[in-house]
């Protein structure tokens, strides 16, 4: 007997569309539901790695269900983002999130 959970991760950045070098962004990860404890984190893409820009740890009590991160100005380096979603230290997805100027 196998038993499967289904989470859905959905990413957004507001302001949604075009954004300019001048205006802060705030970025969004947002998990359907927490079964035990997870952690969602952000991490800045730079050539096919990631670097590590925030996390929190989420408990099944806890009312968030969302993880932001706000780039007060943004920049060229700053356009390519993941929200990974890690249970037990395993990285069980990654969700990648591509801005434009």
């Amino acid at each position: 007997m196998a038993s499967v959970t289904l989470v859905t991760v959905q990413v957004s950045a507001v302001p949604p569309g075009g954004l300019s070098r001048n205006q802060s962004v705030v970025l969004n990860c947002e998990i359907s539901q927490v079964i035990g404890s997870v952690t969602l984190a952000w991490l800045r893409m730079k050539g096919g790695r990631g670097e590590l820009v925030k996390q929190e740890v989420l408990s099944e009590g806890h009312p968030e269900k969302m993880l932001s991160l706000t780039l007060p100005i943004l920049s060229r380096d700053q356009l390519h983002w993941a929200c990974a979603v890690f249970t037990e230290s395993m990285l069980r997805a990654q969700v990648p999130l591509h801005l434009t100027l």
